[in-house]
């Protein structure tokens, strides 16, 4: 098969991953719900933190990490602490979550009918040890990309780049690690060996699909440009910035659900590939 072609296969992927989430719609609950709690929560804090006096809607808001941060930054080590423990517990929460949505897409994709319960049932120890452990393991490069910045050594432009690239290569690198740990009984080391051996045997595949999944996040961002740069500041809506923010809260909760399904179809498509069955 052809570049080109792999390419248009992870295109089709990547499409048919938001046809599996039209089709099974609490699929986006897996990750939808922690995504929107923590979303409230951190709105809260936020306007709690601004005017405690009277909780109003902010103009408009940023990604709730980001808001969070803004707001450590400002408090003691106490706070700093308490912002550092709570994302990591909800990359925690995340991370099972994915793993959840992982083996339930694939249980789709062999036409098996699973519910909710039963897969969250599935999910051992093991595998929850192990989203502990990657989990605390993925917020090091994390932490390192966001504070890159306060680096002294990393102020100078001809090495400012140098996280950003060591970000991107550790991301693909390990793109497929949740999927090897929520299909396989393999180590962290193990799972991110098979994850580079993944991404080494479908890359133009993978890049096809998160091509698409760019080109969807773009197109469903418009309405919100639209809203945040002409409509909100003419007109002072509360109502049009409460309508930005659920707009967000819903892009927030499809494009993560179909990045995992997508890789999911691309890893049993790889595995298949590689035992010599039919995709």
């Amino acid at each position: 098969m052809t570049q080109y072609k792999k390419f248009l296969q992870g295109l089709y992927i990547s499409a048919s991953s938001f046809s599996i989430l039209w089709k099974y719609k609490k699929l986006i609950l897996y990750l939808g719900l922690p995504i929107i709690t923590k979303s409230i929560m951190a709105l809260i804090v936020y306007n709690l933190s601004v005017d405690p006096a009277s909780f109003k809607m902010p103009f408009f808001t940023k990604e709730p990490i980001l808001l969070l941060m803004k707001i450590a930054g400002s408090q003691n080590w106490i706070s700093f602490a308490t912002l550092f423990f709570i994302n990591v517990t909800f990359l925690i929460i995340i991370t099972i979550a994915t793993i959840a949505l992982t083996s339930h897409t694939d249980k789709i994709i062999q036409h098996k009918e699973i519910s909710i319960k039963k897969v969250f049932s599935t999910v051992r120890k093991e595998k929850i040890k192990k989203a502990i452990i990657w989990s605390l393991i993925v917020f090091i490069p994390i932490v390192i990309k966001n504070y890159a910045h306060t680096i002294a050594f990393l102020n100078k432009k001809t090495i400012s780049w140098i996280p950003i690239v060591v970000f991107v290569a550790w991301s693909l690198a390990t793109a497929f690690v949740i999927q090897v740990i929520a299909l396989e009984n393999v180590s962290i080391i193990d799972a991110i060996k098979k994850s580079i051996s993944t991404i080494k045997g479908i890359f133009t595949d993978y890049l096809g699909a998160i091509f698409w999944l760019g080109f969807i996040t773009l197109f469903s961002l418009m309405p919100l440009v639209l809203l945040e740069r002409y409509l909100i500041p003419r007109f002072k809506s509360q109502i049009l910035v409460i309508t930005a923010y659920i707009m967000i809260m819903i892009i927030s909760c499809i494009i993560p659900t179909a990045y995992t399904i997508s890789k999911t179809i691309l890893y049993r498509y790889f595995k298949n590939m590689n035992l010599g069955t039919r995709p």
